[in-house]
């Protein structure tokens, strides 16, 4: 039986349906099938589209010409039926619209000439008053010589002209003239005001002393040869000043106005001249390129007020001029107007203009322009309200115009329905059209991106072998598709995929394999988010030099980053290339993450690389099947694994094989053999070395040398201003400001929303600091601790709060909080855990467990839900501000012993808070006193601003700041008492109290859980702080400051410790269901933790006795390294650094002038406020960028004795660095001392451009630091 005729139209369809199922498969397929399936669908796609749009275009083509004819005949027959009326309506709509316009065009000159009249009467007044006060005729102060303050901004209230001057008019002997010019030259300040007022930079900076004449036309003004009309206020103020003092007496347009005005003797209505071009005039303005006419409007300045009483006649001593733009009095007058029209002014002093008004826009028409049909309708309208010259305006519409008019409504009715029809049916097949089109884009889409990512994912040569192999199986696969609907059996199907798979034999390559060291117990301290911020970051990084070096990124597994060299296309210097490639991604690694982690937090910049490389024959090809890629196979890649394992941070270990290449290609100077050797799995003892990539032989050995000891003479630059703050602790400071920055905003931002804020009472919030701090001089914070804080309760507006980037911290605010930081920094000692780094490491365990808080919940929950689910914290910011502040300063100033022990010795601090809870007190008292100091008013207007708000954050700090104190039994007992309360199920009492008891004591557990949070962490984070606590316990123990030998029952301690207190306090932070999966995150480390100390403790313990000499203070280690840094290579390093070192600060003179140049606003201006702490007379001048500090350094009233200035000046394209502002100094014959800074390593650069010194970014704030410091760069000058 013949069936094929019978389904060839079922195949067909079937073969359609077939294929839109096979396109939404084959994207969801592996990457190097779904680019063979996707370019067939896109092939078989293309050949029945062609087909189909050949009908679809004719029909369309014939629906589109229909419906245009229609609508044409349908226009056609209503303005048939349309009468005489039209016309008429369309006259009268033009009446209507010109008497309208002149009504505005009149009260548009109106407006000028009353601030004419007001600037006149202001300034008659002000002669007025001079003289009374004078007791008589005023030569000065009086007419002329008076000055109106605030001119320009008198002028700015009604904009309408775009140019206001004020002439005084001078009589005829010569002595007015110079008294003028005396006065004009001592009174031009006003000009800087005006410029000051608008933000704008003068082009010169004095006016001409003399009065000078107009230099266009040689006209003959006899009459007034020896009267002078100066020009002299001026509005916009003039950046360029020589247009003042210029006799208008001697300008064109001006003189026809001052000698009508002078001939009508006393009388005081608006004058307007003829138009014309005014370029003089609107020089260094917005209009400067305008050529549309204006004209002058004036009013005369009368000398006294007139009386009915007087009979003499005011004497005129000045006019008051406004530049009117006709473009915007007749934009105005015609606003709203759609009818098209052309408007001719005539005017009776001069040759009159046209403007043209099209589609609500006007704008003048040349003379010479006739590209407008006029239509026979017309009107004229005269403007003859004002003295001299006189307008008369014919307003005609343009040709066409008349369909804007209204026809008769039957027709009208008839042909909107009509209308409405065709374009009915005209977006129908429009939207049908674009439907299409949408496909069909759809399709091309998909195959782009397919085909983009087959480029990412394979290298060129195997992309093309990839498109020959789909060129060549395009039929066989149509068939297969098409017999799949018919009777085609699996085994065909497959032996027509099945195809030769695409691999090759590589017989030199060099791989490199890339791991980020510390990343598994780095990443589990972050968010998600930041975990992919960082390794995005970096991979992007390496991308872009992989590109740049012609390298082959292979894949990223995890945190290792493989590349290759030397396949698909052959490499010479495969193992010299890739040397470069990983000594580039070794030095980005580091620049990246010291970037990072001020906004990663605290040991993202400890994170290094360890990269190892091989070289040898390689196989590579595309796996295919599911999620297919490139992929490399053989012993080669298996040892080059090896090798980086057995690497070390931040070093590149590289084969023998790999260094035998690099020794053939001549970079012998670039290995250094690994003193032991390494044993790889399946490979026994093996032969490596480390690479080390330096410039030349010659200079291989002494870089190295060079290079630790510089880098050593740095550090001790740094130290020796009495900073003890490491580059590291900087970006722990600027982290830590940061969140607390982000925190602040949103507290800000809650207020400006808030529906139920109370309004601010200065006096009562200054009235409770003052309060506070006599309880601290009185009480102790122990005696503050509440069992319920009070949180606010839910506020709609929450739900209206803007984004972060709609809001910003005042400057000052921001300067003060990073201020206050690095203060708190400062206040904590050298203790091996009990410093600032571990307050860094628990600031971030808050802020974690605050973000988990806020987002833990599906994101479509209801803000209100959440922050009853949370007992009110998720929607208080001030809240989770304290909860960061507290975990800051918890324990600031710590002696680095325990309580036990500074009550048994009877320490004074053990006194003043009754032997309880010391460390922790002694932590609130000195915090809150800091933040009471004038200094920090903003912050702290910030922070709170009600009474509510200060006793929070009040509250919040102590109660949590006291919970860190988990060794007194007492609070710890009432701790648990209040849980249990808090949770008891059957306690009755109201929902608010309920709600804030439970919030108080989850911020207590909360910032315990940080405290400890090291504990809960990955194994390598629990055995580094860990170590620190044991090194600090034993350190006490060796000065006689503990009982025992923490040695001795520190495995079993542990035990306990996470049996009796982690464990169980975990437990908490998963039942009071507050802080999502980071408390089930928090409670498995704790229990893996237990379990790994338990197997392995007694070793650990073991190896920490030993490592005790790791506690050892910065400066032993600097006196360790100046032993081991031969004086010789000392001697090639930067001298100034080592006189800096060591010479003796000299006294600050008690006058001196400083230049600060630095982008960085808030670093700028805290070096600024140190500088002016410790040196109160001395001049701090201020600058962004070198172009602006050059030519003020060069300026002979500017002369500085220090410049201090940061190496990167901004990311604008051509800014100058640092270094070069040194060298552009210098060349001027700047003689002064010049200090470099940055926040890297950057004293090369300056020493070459000619810097005496160069000192880390930031500088020591504290006075006595920075003081020290400021001696020690002085005191170079001796020596320069």
């Amino acid at each position: 039986m013949n069936i094929s005729g019978k389904m060839k139209p079922n195949m067909e369809q079937a073969w359609e349906e077939e294929l839109g199922r096979e396109t939404m498969r084959s994207m969801e397929m592996s990457k190097s099938a779904s680019f063979k399936e996707e370019k067939q669908d896109i092939e078989r796609t293309a050949t029945s589209s062609a087909e189909q749009s050949k009908s679809v275009l004719a029909l369309r083509i014939i629906v589109y010409i229909t419906l245009v004819l229609s609508i044409a005949g349908i226009i056609a027959g209503m303005l048939s039926l349309v009468g005489k009326g039209k016309q008429e309506a369309f006259e009268e709509e033009i009446e209507r619209i010109s008497d309208d316009a002149m009504l505005i065009l009149g009260s548009f000159i109106h407006s000028i000439s009353s601030q004419l009249s007001d600037l006149s009467t202001t300034l008659t007044a002000q002669y007025v008053s001079n003289t009374n006060d004078a007791g008589g005729d005023a030569i000065a102060p009086g007419f002329p010589g008076i000055t109106l303050p605030f001119f320009d901004q008198r002028v700015q209230v009604h904009p309408e002209a775009d140019v206001v001057f004020y002439t005084p008019i001078l009589s005829s002997d010569v002595t007015s003239k110079r008294e003028w010019e005396d006065y004009a030259s001592q009174k031009q300040g006003w000009i800087d005001e005006d410029l000051q007022n608008r933000g704008w930079t003068p082009i010169n900076t004095e006016i001409p002393y003399f009065i000078h004449q107009y230099t266009g036309e040689d006209l003959d003004f006899n009459s007034f040869q020896n009267v002078a009309a100066p020009i002299w206020q001026f509005s916009p103020p003039p950046k360029d000043r020589s247009i003042i003092n210029m006799d208008a007496l001697t300008y064109p347009y001006t003189i026809q106005i001052i000698e009508e005005s002078l001939a009508k003797k006393g009388t005081n209505e608006p004058l307007l001249s003829e138009s014309f071009d005014s370029e003089m005039l609107l020089q260094d303005t917005e209009f400067m390129n305008s050529t549309t006419p204006r004209t002058l409007l004036s009013m005369a300045v009368l000398k006294t007020f007139s009386t009915n009483d007087s009979t003499e006649t005011p004497e005129v001593v000045g006019q008051m001029f406004a530049l009117m733009s006709w473009e915007k009095a007749l934009g105005e007058a015609f606003e709203g107007v759609n009818i098209d029209l052309q408007l001719d002014v005539q005017e009776s002093c001069g040759l009159g203009f046209s403007f043209i008004l099209h589609g609500g826009n006007i704008a003048p028409l040349p003379t010479s322009a006739s590209a407008f049909a006029l239509s026979d309708t017309q009107v004229v309208r005269t403007l003859d309200h004002l003295e001299s010259c006189q307008y008369t305006f014919t307003i005609r519409p343009t040709g066409g115009s008349e369909v804007h008019s209204a026809p008769a409504a039957l027709p009208t009715a008839a042909a909107i329905i009509a209308c409405c029809i065709a374009l009915f049916l005209m977006v129908v097949f429009h939207l049908h059209n674009r439907l299409s089109k949408a496909r069909e884009a759809k399709l091309f889409a998909s195959a782009q991106s397919s085909a983009a990512m087959v480029s990412s994912l394979f290298p060129s040569a195997v992309q093309s072998r990839l498109m020959a192999e789909v060129e060549g199986k395009k039929q066989d696969n149509r068939r297969l598709i098409l017999e799949r609907s018919g009777s085609m059996n699996f085994q065909a199907a497959k032996e027509l995929v099945d195809s030769k798979p695409i691999a090759d034999f590589f017989p030199e390559a060099t791989i490199m394999f890339a791991d980020i060291c510390g990343f598994t117990a780095w990443s589990s301290m972050r968010e998600p988010s930041q975990v992919f911020t960082l390794l995005e970051s970096l991979y992007h990084s390496f991308d872009q030099i992989a590109r740049r070096r012609k390298v082959f990124k292979v894949e990223t597994i995890g945190d290792c980053y493989v590349a290759v060299v030397g396949l698909p296309e052959p490499c010479k210097g495969h193992a010299v290339v890739m040397s470069r490639f990983a000594n580039d991604c070794l030095i980005k690694m580091k620049k990246v993450v010291k970037a990072l982690e001020v906004s990663l937090g605290p040991d993202t910049a400890d994170l290094g690389l360890r990269v190892g490389l091989h070289s040898g024959p390689v196989t590579a090809g595309v796996l295919r099947g599911d999620k297919a890629r490139f992929q490399l196979f053989g012993d080669t890649v298996n040892t080059c694994s090896r090798i980086e394992t057995t690497g070390k941070q931040d070093k590149i270990h590289i084969s023998k094989e790999t260094a035998n290449i690099l020794l053939t290609a001549g970079k012998d100077h670039w290995i250094e053999q690994r003193e032991d050797k390494v044993t790889a799995k399946g490979k026994g003892e093996l032969t490596t070395f480390w690479l080390t990539i330096t410039k030349d032989k010659k200079d291989a050995s002494a870089s190295a040398a060079m290079s630790a000891s510089l880098h050593t003479l740095l550090s001790m630059s740094s130290r020796s201003a009495g900073d003890e703050v490491s580059e590291k602790h900087n970006r722990l400071v600027d982290w830590i400001t940061n969140e607390l920055a982000v925190l602040l905003r949103v507290v800000e931002m809650t207020r400006m929303t808030s529906r139920s804020v109370t309004k601010t009472n200065e006096l009562a919030v200054a009235s409770l600091e003052r309060a506070s701090l006599d309880t601290t001089m009185k009480s102790t914070p122990l005696n503050e601790i509440k069992e319920i804080i009070d949180i606010p309760p839910f506020d709609p507006s929450f739900r209206e709060l803007p984004g972060l980037g709609d809001f910003n911290l005042s400057l000052d605010v921001l300067i003060e909080l990073r201020d206050f930081v690095n203060h708190i920094a400062m206040m904590y000692r050298e203790n091996p855990f009990h410093n600032f780094e571990h307050a860094s490491h628990v600031s971030m365990s808050v802020v974690k467990l605050l973000t988990r808080i806020v987002t833990h919940s599906n994101t479509e929950q209801d803000i209100e839900e959440l922050h009853h689910q949370t007992y009110g914290i998720a929607s208080d910011p001030l809240t989770q501000f304290t909860m960061v502040l507290s975990a800051l300063v918890h324990d600031v100033d710590h002696p680095g012993v325990s309580n036990a022990q500074l009550v048994k010795e009877k320490t004074s601090l053990a006194q003043l808070y009754n032997n309880k809870s010391i460390a922790e007190q002694n932590s609130v008292d000195k915090t809150w006193i800091l933040l009471m100091e004038g200094d920090y008013q903003n912050l702290r207007n910030a922070i709170y601003k009600t009474e509510a708000e200060f006793i929070r954050f009040r509250s919040v700090l102590v109660n949590t700041v006291m919970a860190t104190d988990i060794m007194d039994k007492e609070l710890a007992a009432a701790r648990k008492a209040r849980w249990e309360k808090a949770f008891n199920p059957e306690l009755d009492e109201d929902p608010v109290t309920a709600s804030n008891r439970k919030a108080t004591i989850v911020l207590e557990h909360l910032i315990q859980a940080s405290d400890v949070a090291h504990t809960m962490q990955h194994w390598h984070i629990y055995r580094r702080w860990n170590e620190r606590l044991y090194n600090e316990m034993y350190k006490a123990f060796e000065n006689k400051r503990g009982d025992s030998n923490p040695t001795d029952g520190w495995y079993k301690g542990e035990i306990g410790f996470y049996d009796f207190y982690i464990i169980p306090l975990a437990k908490k932070l998963k039942d009071c269901g507050v802080f999502g999966v980071s408390s089930d995150e928090y409670l498995i480390y704790a229990q893996q933790n237990r379990r790994e100390w338990e197997l392995n403790g007694k070793a650990v313990v073991e190896s920490m006795k030993p490592n005790l000499s790791r506690t050892s203070s910065n400066n032993s280690l600097i006196e360790i390294v100046e032993k081991k840094v031969p004086s010789a290579v000392l001697s090639q390093s930067n001298c100034e650094f080592k006189t800096n070192s060591d010479r003796e600060s000299e006294p600050l003179p008690s006058s001196f002038s400083i230049l600060i140049i630095d982008d960085d606003k808030i670093s700028r201006k805290l070096l600024s406020k140190a500088l002016k702490k410790i040196a109160p007379d001395w001049r701090i001048n201020e600058v962004e960028s070198g172009e602006e500090a050059l030519p003020l350094a060069s300026s002979s009233d500017k002369k500085f004795d220090l410049i201090f200035v940061d190496e990167y000046l901004g990311n604008k394209p051509g800014a100058l660095l640092g270094s070069d502002v040194v060298t552009k100094l210098r060349e001027q014959g700047f003689g002064r001392l010049i200090c470099g800074m940055s926040g890297s390593d950057a004293h090369a650069s300056f020493k070459d451009a000619g810097a005496d010194s160069f000192v880390f970014k930031p500088l020591p704030f504290r006075p006595d630091a920075l003081t020290k410091e400021l001696g020690r760069i002085i005191a170079l000058s001796s020596t320069a």
